[in-house]
C-alpha cells in the first residue's frame, strides 16, 4: 500500500483540530453584523446540530488517528528514508499525529563518524540489514510511545459507546 494512503483520513480533517481552531465557530461567526431572522434561525439550528455530533466526529477522528498510526507501525526497511544532519544519521517514515504538522516520525539512527567509515555512504546503510533492522525497531518503539499516549484518553472518550466495556 502506498505510504501516503496510510495517513489519508476522513473525520480528522472535518475540524481543524491541530491548531485548536474550531472551524465551525469561524463559519458561524463570519457574519456577526448580519442578524436577519432567517439567518439567525438557520445558524441556531446549524449550531445545535453541530453540538450534537461534534463528540461523535471527534471520537471518529481519534479512532482514525490510532488506526493510521497502527498501520504506519507495520513498516519495513523499504519505508524508511535516511538523512544526515550534523553528526547524526536520522531515519524517518510516515506517521500521522493531529498535533504535529509533520506527517512523519524521526529517530536518531546513529552517528556519522561511527557508521560512515571506510568509504561507506548513506546509500550503503540501506543495504546494511542489521542497521536497517535497528532503525525499524527504534521507529516502531517511538511510534508505540506516541500511540500509548493516546490510548487512555481514547478509551475513556469511547466508554459511552460501550465498546471497551467487554
Amino acid at each position: 500500500m502506498a505510504k501516503h494512503k496510510l495517513i489519508k483520513l476522513v473525520f480528522s480533517n472535518i475540524f481543524n483540530r491541530r491548531d485548536n481552531i474550531h472551524t465551525v465557530n469561524e463559519f458561524v461567526n463570519s457574519d456577526v453584523l448580519l442578524n436577519t431572522p432567517d439567518l439567525v434561525k438557520y445558524k441556531d439550528i446549524y449550531v445545535e446540530i453541530v453540538n450534537k455530533i461534534t463528540a461523535d466526529i471527534n471520537a471518529l477522528a481519534d479512532l482514525e488517528e490510532i488506526i493510521s498510526q497502527l498501520r504506519c507501525k507495520e513498516i519495513d526497511g523499504n519505508d524508511i528514508k535516511l538523512s544526515i544532519t550534523g553528526n547524526f544519521i536520522y531515519a524517518k517514515t510516515v506517521f500521522y499525529r493531529n498535533t504535529n504538522k509533520c506527517k512523519d516520525i524521526r529517530i536518531i539512527a546513529g552517528k556519522v563518524n561511527e557508521l560512515l567509515i571506510d568509504n561507506k555512504s548513506l546509500l550503503d546503510l540501506y543495504d546494511d540489514k542489521a542497521f536497517m533492522s535497528s532503525a525499524v525497531d527504534k521507529l516502531k518503539t517511538q511510534m508505540q510511545k506516541e500511540i500509548n499516549k493516546l490510548i487512555p484518553a481514547l478509551e475513556q472518550n469511547l466508554e459511552k459507546y460501550a465498546i471497551f466495556a467487554q
